[in-house]
Formats: C-alpha cells, sequence, structure tokens
C-alpha cells in the first residue's frame, strides 16, 4: 500500500508568515531579520536610502540600484540570516538612545521599501525640545 498518508504536504507560503523586523544594535547598526534579509536578497539589494518620515515617526529604506552619495551599503550574514547597515549617524540624529531595539516592520512590494515605526526613544521628543529652546 501508499506509505506517508498522515503525512501533509508543508506549503512553502507559510514561511512568509515570519514576522519581518528590523533590530537597531547598540553598535548603530539597523540590521534586518531573515525573512527580510531573503527578500533583499532575491532582489539583489546592495544599497538603500534611508527616508525618514518626522510627521509619523516612520523609517523606511529604499534599495537603489547603483550606489550613491546618499546611499548606504549593505553587509550580509554569510548564511542570509540577516543584512545590516551602519546607520550610527543617522540613529544619533533623530534621538537614539543607544539601546538595542527590536521593531516589526513591513515590507512593501509596490513601492519597492522596508517600513518601520520610531521605537519610543523617540516620542519623548528629547532633541526637538532642545532645538526650540
Amino acid at each position: 500500500g501508499e506509505v506517508g498518508m498522515a503525512y501533509t504536504i508543508y506549503d512553502k507560503k507559510n514561511s512568509r508568515t515570519l514576522p519581518l523586523a528590523v533590530t537597531v544594535t547598540t553598535a548603530g547598526r539597523i540590521s534586518l531579520n531573515a525573512p527580510l534579509t531573503r527578500i533583499f536578497h532575491q532582489n539583489a539589494v546592495k544599497e538603500v536610502l534611508v527616508l525618514f518620515d518626522d510627521g509619523k515617526k516612520r523609517i523606511a529604506l529604499r534599495p537603489v540600484k547603483t550606489k550613491e552619495a546618499r546611499s548606504y551599503s549593505l553587509s550580509y550574514g554569510p548564511d542570509l540570516s540577516q543584512v545590516s547597515l551602519s546607520g550610527r549617524s543617522f540613529l544619533k540624529e533623530i534621538g537614539w538612545d543607544g539601546k538595542v531595539h527590536k521593531i516589526p516592520a513591513q515590507w512593501d512590494a509596490n513601492k519597492s521599501i522596508v517600513e518601520f515605526n520610531m521605537p519610543k526613544w523617540l516620542m519623548s521628543g528629547v532633541r526637538s525640545e532642545e532645538k526650540a529652546g
């Protein structure tokens, strides 16, 4: 008879339900988790622009085809478990507290960007108050 009839075929689409996330490290690196890394790798992304929406307190990473003055180079982990960029100066400019933050992220395939909300450090608005004074 047939063997293995109790098995269900694993649907590969399920692997996409892993939550997309970005981590800000203490070294000031912006690191994308494995599912986001695979998306970037499949699209051969090597450079990104870092976008900041001050009103909505959102950050976005937009892949660019070639290196340009404002773009950030990406470093892929050897096993594609992560890809990261050095965003220390950008993070400090927007009030980063120097701590580790793990943030849920969204991939918008139409706009080809990764978007995520500002971690809580900015909600205090310390920097903007200093500037206003």
